[in-house]
């Protein structure tokens, strides 16, 4: 009997939750609340970030005994994206979880991932994030901006959609423009490719893909999938060209306020809750790619050599982009360079 992958990503999601509550009693003491907003619907099947702050809550109240009690509000309900980085700043709420679109207004040094074609695979990605080189750069965010990174989920690569032919090199862009978000770095990878970019906000995407108002969009396939513009696109070509995440912000002196055990139990549940956006991430691609093409979109994988032909025109430019533009990226960008060459050498990429 073929199983349902999303019933089994829900069971493990479940064991994660049961596992967490190894301790039940409510603490004698008023709580600590933690508001903690995003974006999603609290669908935990379909979603990816609703899954992590339900992971998150659960672990932290039963290691906390209830000390600490976590408020999720889904939807948007404490505002857009931008909205709620500000009120999680200005410690109005305590954690907000963001896609990496709103970020480089409060912290610009971000966008050296959003350097095209720069990973291999998600796991390189993963790694590079999580290693010396992602750990320094979250910390400098911290000091820059107030702002604790404690969790990045999502880690799928984005990908090309669009309604007028198939695209297997950058010729093929050309004369058509592509929706993008309001990252810079993303609208100049699309123009060195030799189409037009437009920032358009998410709620208006499918309605500009349906009018015409765009030719096309990128986006991973689960957000093709979940944003149903399978309907409104007709061709997807796999090219991963950028690696795309979200992060749970905390305000850093609210976390500073808590006792270090607790610290210690808000990290853990990070960590926890980066596994299960990642692992959701990646069975949502699978999953959703197989929808795409019940639905009729005309999938293609680019070769090896297609995709250096994509990565030599955007590349270079992108990275002078972030040289000209973002002040102090140089060094950054090398570091980052040199961290993902040592893990696809490690593990024999490329």
């Amino acid at each position: 009997m073929r199983r349902n992958p999303l019933l089994v990503v829900c069971l493990l999601i479940a064991f994660v939750l049961a596992s967490a509550a190894t301790a039940t009693a409510a603490s004698e003491n008023k709580p600590i609340v933690l508001t903690l907003g995003h974006f999603e619907p609290p669908d935990i099947q379909n979603t990816i970030e609703h899954p992590m702050a339900v992971v998150f809550k659960s672990i932290v109240e039963a290691r906390t005994n209830g000390a600490i009690k976590v408020e999720i509000h889904p939807s948007s309900t404490l505002g857009k994206e931008r909205q709620m980085m500000e009120s999680t700043q200005m410690g109005v709420i305590q954690g907000c979880i963001i896609a990496e679109g709103t970020v480089p207004t409060f912290y610009p040094m971000i966008q050296v991932f959003s350097i095209p074609y720069l990973f291999a695979t998600e796991s390189v990605g993963w790694a590079v994030m999580d290693g010396p080189f992602g750990q320094e750069l979250f910390e400098d965010l911290r000091k820059t901006t107030g702002l604790r990174v404690v969790a990045t989920g999502r880690g799928a690569f984005r990908n090309f959609t669009n309604s007028r032919h198939p695209i297997r090199s950058p010729e093929d862009m050309k004369g058509m423009k592509f929706r993008t978000m309001q990252v810079p770095a993303h609208m100049a990878m699309v123009k060195a490719l030799g189409a037009a970019a437009a920032p358009i906000s998410w709620s208006e995407v499918y309605s500009a893909l349906q009018t015409g108002v765009v030719d096309g969009q990128e986006n991973p396939v689960g957000v093709i999938v979940s944003g149903k513009l399978y309907e409104v696109q007709k061709y997807l070509t796999l090219d991963g060209h950028v690696y795309s995440t979200s992060f749970m912000f905390l305000n850093d002196a609210w976390f500073k306020s808590l006792p270090p055990e607790y610290q210690r139990v808000v990290l853990d549940a990070g960590r926890a809750a980066t596994t299960v956006g990642r692992g959701v991430s990646r069975l949502q691609d699978a999953v959703g790619l197989e929808k795409i093409q019940q639905a009729g979109m005309e999938v293609y994988t680019p070769t090896g050599e297609q995709l250096a032909e994509f990565r030599k025109l955007s590349q270079p430019v992108v990275i002078q982009w972030l040289k000209e533009n973002v002040k102090g990226s140089e060094p950054w960008i090398d570091r980052l360079m040199a961290a993902t060459t040592e893990v696809e050498q490690k593990w024999e990429f490329r």
